[in-house]
């Protein structure tokens, strides 16, 4: 083995690596490690909006235990079961509504209808 080949033998050695190839591949995984780290400071740095992290904990604390306070997630899902449930009444309501027209045309007035259903509720059940 000439000097050289020595040399790289021994540097490869040191490195921890078989050959220039693996060599270079750690090179390369490093190089985007370095990039991810970079990026995740950056984002870091972004949502910090010029407070510092330390300050931000000691806010974090004021609030306490935080355990308990629902996810986004779960806020949504329960906002979005909420609004059709809403969807859901106003529809049944409208409908309602529609009927209660009908009725008074029917019978003439407000009166005249829950007197129609007290009639209906009361003689109803005493034919059978």
């Amino acid at each position: 083995m000439d000097t050289k080949e020595k040399e790289l033998s021994e540097y490869l050695e040191n490195l921890g690596v078989d050959s220039i190839q693996d060599a270079e591949s750690y090179a390369e995984l490093y190089r985007q490690k370095q990039n991810t780290l970079e990026q995740a400071q950056k984002s870091l740095k972004s949502e910090l909006e010029g407070q510092n992290l330390s300050e931000l904990k000691e806010q974090l604390a004021e609030y306490g235990d935080l355990s308990n306070i629902r996810s986004e997630k779960e806020i949504t899902d329960d906002l979005v079961e909420a609004k059709t449930e809403r969807n859901d009444l106003s529809k049944e309501a409208g409908e309602a509504q529609t009927k209660l027209d009908e009725w008074k045309e029917k019978y003439g007035s407000s009166d005249e209808v829950l007197l129609a259903v007290w009639q209906i509720n009361i003689y109803e059940p005493l034919k059978n």
